[in-house]
């Protein structure tokens, strides 16, 4: 049985003064209702103060994200790789992107630590891979599907690694690191599956090694999808950044504000550095990746007036 403890106090002008508490259950608060019985407002030393009534009781149900996958929501994961220069060349031993064969590189770990758990929640498995911050051609791209293809989806966790692995000795690092591009793609695509109504939330998970050079641009991008079904997981590899930008964007000390001055209306972004979990197992590295996806998915239902 789950107890509640309810204070009350005098309202003042200057301050209000505690007048007492009473502890009780959901039972309890239901029988004194109907019965018109009322609790005994007692201070610490045991005074009573008077009496509550239960005036008007009312019982609501606030769904959980259990709910709402069981009603038929699906979890869709995308990826976004950063291939500017300070990730180092691919050839080198001392290079983020360096394919070990005995040894997955950071960005290959975060991959399959994330994709493996939000890919059992999607139903066909498809997942959209993107990068940025490479020269294709004569030009530096800031978004751009990996696998070269006007169709970006590739087919499971195993899909991105061996799109990733062929992608890779055909680029050339360039830069600078932008992420708005990114993020603006990709809440298109979550504002046309609201606009279709599904029941579709997407994950989109961020590798980068350095901070954001389109800050700015970034959080315009940010704040304008915060009424999207849309979650932003950014992971950042190596130790050459302190990732100062990542922790603006992560919201936890308060809202983002646009270049408007308007503030986002729930969490989006969550911000991991991976050099935290180098030497742990790569489970915890999914789990707090992950551990306010739910929240963030229950702030969006609210925001959006969706039940299960």
């Amino acid at each position: 049985v789950l107890f509640r403890s309810f204070l009350c106090f005098d309202e003042d002008v200057m301050s209000d003064e505690p007048m007492g508490s009473f502890t009780c259950s959901y039972d309890n608060l239901v029988e004194n209702f109907n019965k018109k019985t009322p609790f005994e407002l007692k201070d610490n030393s045991g005074k009573m103060f008077g009496k509550i009534y239960v005036d008007r009781l009312t019982l609501s149900h606030t769904p959980t994200f259990a709910d709402f996958l069981q009603a038929g929501w699906q979890i869709n994961l995308a990826v976004s790789i950063d291939f500017t220069g300070s990730n180092g060349d691919p050839r080198e031993h001392n290079s983020l992107h360096f394919m070990n064969p005995n040894q997955p590189n950071q960005y290959l770990q975060a991959i399959m630590s994330v994709g493996e758990i939000l890919i059992e929640y999607d139903t066909d498995k498809q997942i959209p891979v993107f990068g940025f911050g490479a020269q294709i051609g004569r030009t530096t791209e800031h978004f751009f599907h990996l696998n070269q293809a006007q169709n970006p989806y590739v087919n499971g966790v195993q899909g991105v690694i061996d799109t990733y692995g062929r992608f890779l000795p055909t680029c050339e690092l360039s830069g600078p690191t932008n992420f708005a591009p990114t993020i603006a793609a990709v809440s298109a695509g979550c504002r046309q599956q609201q606009a279709a109504e599904a029941k579709s939330y997407t994950v989109l998970l961020i590798l980068t090694d350095g901070d954001i050079t389109d800050i700015d641009k970034t959080i315009d991008a940010v704040v304008a999808s915060d009424e999207l079904p849309l979650s932003i997981v950014i992971v950042g590899v190596g130790n050459g950044s302190d990732f100062a930008a990542m922790n603006v964007l992560d919201g936890d000390d308060g809202s983002l504000r646009d270049s408007k001055r308007r503030a986002t209306r729930r969490d989006l972004v969550q911000f991991v550095p991976f050099r935290d979990y180098l030497n742990r197992p790569r489970s915890s590295l999914a789990q707090s990746v992950l551990k306010e996806i739910p929240e963030q998915f229950k702030k969006y239902a609210q925001l959006r007036k969706i039940t299960p």
